[in-house]
């Protein structure tokens, strides 16, 4: 796990971070603090700083340099803490702490400066990642071009640190960590990417506007498998006839070094899923490594209107998004993916952390769903006391995923509270769905006739009774005129004999029409 990191002198350093995300995009103001090293990254919460951990990079996200982080930091055992903005106003009391001072760039995002140190302390720095970044170093020199190494969803994993001409492309791929959106738009519309994926070996690449510089790329495969792709751009001289026959003879090292890379960085993540996934389906006796007493909360969020293929394209990528966000909030996370659902368990959490659970599962929902093109949505259990008590969060988080679901709503986000009403309107509408004797014949009539004749008998009765009663109000959200919509009420009652003048019947009718629905 992240935390046990905190404590391997394997882990980066500092300045290596630095380095590793080169073009000045973060500049470390006192370069004495160079040699202390990574564990991870942190997200500013002034309500939560004994949740810090040694060897954390703090990023200062929405704060400003004067409102003392720095102070309430000292002695923490924190590595750095990273502001945008003029930061030398502080430079002197980061130096009296001991504590790293970073000057992140305007165009830089807080979630790319996270996943940068996140991968680096994952993959323990300099044994694994630094490798691959050494590895591109020598690619570059031999080449005669600058290298970029990206993993097979293009996001930058390494890159030549050499002193070599380079285009505006890789300049935006290096802060974004990844393609930016319009060249990775260029390259589809020329049909690179299916060149690219059908060729046996290196192809050349050529901007035809101009704009870019040319390149060579190549995939990186085991076996059938792509792990990544290597990109090499032409320098002050064109890239010579032999660049395709070099890149092919080093495509089975760049494998051994992305092989080594993704095996450190998901075999803690991967375990903790396989942990909380036996947990969640009734194996109580799994150990999840932490203090069984803790308590725990559950998030579930829910990938809605995908299924087969679509859902199994998704799956990694919702699930790498909603972790990657998870861990930002508090290191010591599990995840998991069972069905259509994402679970994330949070341990040792309070009544103060549940409020910004919340929002940042509003956050995942509304990033993720206009990333990644899939409706998500998230239902939050109450906190429990124990991990005996899982399997109670994941039926209440279930049940206010159901809710969201039986009666859409626009937000992202519910919890116990906020949909306790829809949840008793289920379970007396899930009763009289498995209680024949209790249905109301007339309702059954109004489908019969819907299905049979092509009315819009049942259409009518739910919009009557969500304006509770009110012609207009039902007119206008069915898209009538009120005479029409009252003669069609009264057909309704004739048709049915249902009395929806009585408020107890007109309970019992709604009841009726959500256990149609369910």
């Amino acid at each position: 796990m992240l935390a046990d990191m905190a404590v391997d002198e394997r882990d980066p350093t500092l300045g290596r971070v630095v380095e590793a995300l080169g073009t000045g995009a973060v500049v470390l103001l006192n370069n004495e603090c160079s040699h202390l090293r990574v564990g991870g990254a942190r997200l500013w919460d002034a309500c939560d700083v004994t949740d810090l951990s040694p060897r954390d990079v703090v990023l200062g996200v929405n704060v400003t340099p004067a409102d003392k982080i720095i102070e309430m930091l000292d002695g923490s055992g924190v590595t750095a803490v990273a502001f945008k903005g003029d930061v030398r106003p502080v430079a002197a009391a980061a130096q009296r702490c001991g504590i790293g001072l970073l000057a992140v760039a305007e165009d830089l995002s807080w979630d790319q400066l996270y996943r940068l140190i996140q991968r680096a302390a994952a993959t323990q720095g300099p044994s694994h990642e630094g490798d691959l970044f050494a590895y591109a170093n020598a690619l570059a020199a031999l080449l005669g071009g600058a290298v970029a190494i990206e993993d097979p969803q293009g996001t930058l994993l390494a890159y030549s640190t050499l002193e070599q001409p380079i285009d505006d492309a890789r300049r935006q791929t290096i802060l974004g960590r990844g393609n930016p959106p319009n060249w990775s738009r260029r390259l589809e519309d020329e049909g690179y990417y299916r060149l690219l994926a059908d060729a046996p070996g290196p192809v050349r690449v050529t901007d035809p506007e101009g704009r870019a510089s040319a390149r060579v790329a190549t995939l990186v495969r085991a076996g059938p498998e792509v792990l990544g792709s290597i990109w090499v751009v032409s320098g002050a001289e064109p890239l010579g006839p032999e660049t395709e026959q070099v890149l092919a003879q080093s495509t089975p090292q760049a494998a051994m070094h992305l092989l080594r890379l993704r095996s450190f960085s998901d075999s803690s993540r991967r375990d903790r899923g396989f942990r909380l996934r036996a947990l969640l389906e009734g194996r109580l006796e799994t150990n999840l490594g932490i203090d069984p007493a803790t308590t725990v909360q559950l998030a579930a969020f829910h990938v809605a209107g995908t299924g087969g293929p679509e859902l199994l394209t998704n799956r990694t990528r919702v699930l790498d998004a909603i972790m990657l966000a998870c861990e930002a909030f508090r290191r010591q996370v599990f995840c998991c993916w069972i069905g259509e659902t994402v679970y994330a368990l949070f341990p040792d959490v309070s009544a103060a952390t549940t409020g910004r659970l919340v929002a940042l599962a509003g956050d995942v929902c509304a990033r993720t769903s206009r990333t990644l093109g899939v409706r998500v949505i998230a239902g939050i259990s109450d906190p429990r006391a124990g991990l005996a008590h899982v399997l109670e969060c994941r039926a209440d988080a279930d049940r206010v995923l159901q809710a969201m679901i039986a009666r859409p709503v626009d937000r992202w986000v519910g919890t116990v509270d906020d949909t306790r009403i829809t949840h008793v309107l289920i379970t007396l509408g899930e009763l009289v769905r498995d209680r024949p004797e209790l249905r109301l014949p007339g309702v059954r009539e109004l489908l019969r006739q819907d299905e049979e004749r092509g009315k819009n008998y049942l259409e009518t009765l739910k919009a009557y009774l969500d304006a509770s009663g009110s012609i207009p109000a039902a007119a206008a959200a069915v898209g009538v005129h009120v005479n029409t919509m009252r003669y069609r009420v009264t057909r309704v009652q004739e048709v049915s004999g249902l009395n929806l003048d009585d408020p107890a019947h007109r309970l019992v009718v709604a009841v009726e029409l959500l256990a149609l629905r369910l």
